[in-house]
């Protein structure tokens, strides 16, 4: 969350309009062995129990964060480096290749297999985090 943020600052001061998002990320990381997950990620699933727990407790539920820029219609993610080493330490073996040092593309132009799909109660949930924590104010935010 804070990566995406501190990304649309920089964006910012140069003018470029980067939109936080938030919500579903899922990448290509394991083979189709018809019974575990092929994808590794992170599932915006508010109902869930342990993203009940984390909220419960005041911490991050899981959740995914990135920049979309409306102008050129593009995704900007500059976390997607560390997925194999966030597996890792699930105790996943990634094999599918490797994510790029970072994702900055059009939709058309998506990776085979990655999913992107903003959730509009997460990106609400992320605003209010970044308000309590005294990174946004609320004037700063499009309702």
């Amino acid at each position: 969350m804070y990566w995406a943020f501190i990304g649309g600052l920089v964006f910012q001061r140069h003018g470029v309009r980067g939109v936080l998002q938030a919500g579903t990320m899922l990448w290509p990381a394991f083979e189709d062995d018809d019974v575990n997950d092929t994808h590794y990620g992170y599932e915006w699933s508010p109902e869930h129990e342990a993203s009940q727990a984390a909220l419960m407790l005041g911490l991050i539920p899981e959740i995914h964060t990135w920049l979309a820029l409306p102008e050129t219609q593009e995704i900007v993610d500059f976390s997607v480096k560390y997925l194999p080493q966030s597996a890792a330490r699930d105790g996943k073996v990634w094999v599918k290749p490797n994510p790029p040092d970072f994702l900055w593309v059009t939709e058309d132009a998506m990776p085979e297999g990655v999913v992107y799909r903003p959730e509009i109660e997460a990106c609400h949930w992320m605003h209010r985090r970044l308000m309590k924590d005294g990174h946004l104010r609320s004037e700063a935010v499009t309702p």
